[in-house]
């Protein structure tokens, strides 16, 4: 599908995943680098695969559609532990990671990725 018109809101949704890569790979490496612990990595490894999934959604990839959707999983269970500890940003991470989940899995969107 590399060649076909990309959507208004997969452009969102591809600058929004590159946005999150931006800040996972930023805080994590950060956060690394200070001695942080597992949730850096998880920040770095999912900062990088956001970057990864920016890039397919941007290029309408099919496989972009699949990965994103697991990205946005993980971010979902990533999200669960800090708000089990009562954290108010991991709400708003929750929050986004459904709505891109669920807008991922519209119709329109499938058929821009070829499913």
């Amino acid at each position: 599908m590399a060649g076909a018109s990309r959507p208004f809101p997969i452009t969102v949704v591809s600058i929004l995943a590159g946005l999150g890569a931006l800040s996972g790979i930023v805080f994590g490496g950060l956060a690394l680098a200070g001695g942080g612990g597992v949730y850096a990595v998880v920040a770095l490894v999912l900062g990088l695969l956001y970057l990864v999934c920016a890039y397919g959604l941007w290029s309408l990839q099919g496989w972009a559609w699949m990965l994103s959707v697991l990205a946005q999983i993980l971010n979902i269970v990533a999200a669960v532990a800090p708000l089990a500890s009562g954290g108010s940003v991991a709400f708003v991470q929750l929050g986004v990671a459904v709505i891109i989940l669920a807008y991922l899995n519209t119709g329109g969107v499938k058929r821009a990725f070829g499913r």
